[in-house]
């Protein structure tokens, strides 16, 4: 009897400790800003919405006018180097600031 009652305890905790494990994955995922994505695939290819934009500037705003702005992350935020100028555009099409050194660095 003892065997069954602690074997139930123990597959009760292994169900518990697995729905927490997915839990948290699932809301990990469902949280995680666009950043993640990128200009070309969110807007370029799909047509972004506006907190997909603005989680993409948010992106540019922080490599670029809070830090010094390296090619890679601009390249992994755009998606690809050739995509860094449109996605540029779009922002300012959007009317978000965009430095002029950042346009210069990219020859846009």
């Amino acid at each position: 009897m003892n065997n069954q009652v602690f074997g139930g305890l123990k597959r009760m905790l292994s169900d518990i400790l697995i729905f927490g494990m997915v839990f948290l994955m699932v809301g990990f995922f469902a949280l995680t800003p666009a950043a993640f994505a990128n200009w070309n695939e969110e807007c370029n290819n799909e047509g972004c919405s506006n907190g997909e934009l603005n989680d993409l500037y948010r992106s540019y705003s922080e490599e670029c006018l809070l830090e010094g702005c390296a090619n890679e992350e601009m390249y992994e935020t755009a998606g690809n180097p050739n995509s860094v100028c449109p996605m540029f555009s779009d922002f300012k099409d959007k009317g978000f600031y965009v430095s002029p050194d950042s346009l210069g660095q990219f020859r846009c």
